[in-house]
């Protein structure tokens, strides 16, 4: 199973250490499970709301659109 990881925070009043525990997280997850990390993409401090100001939700959707995962880990 080809896995990508999508993390993120919504504002800047987090902190970006949750990008890294989340995929952290994830990447356990994938391991335990014997699937294949394929890519991981995260948004920092930036709105839910709008997903076109998202740039790792877009490259996400990108790498989904040419068939590159199987399965979005979402943190």
């Amino acid at each position: 199973m080809r896995v990508a990881i999508y993390a993120r925070y919504s504002t800047d009043k987090q902190e970006r250490i949750l990008i890294a525990v989340q995929n952290e997280n994830a990447r356990a997850y994938i391991r335990k499970q014997g699937w294949t990390e394929v890519s991981a993409h995260a948004d920092e401090a930036i709105s839910g709301a709008v997903i076109a100001k998202r740039p790792g939700m877009k490259a996400l959707l990108a790498s989904v659109d040419r068939s590159e995962v199987d399965l979005v880990l979402a943190g």
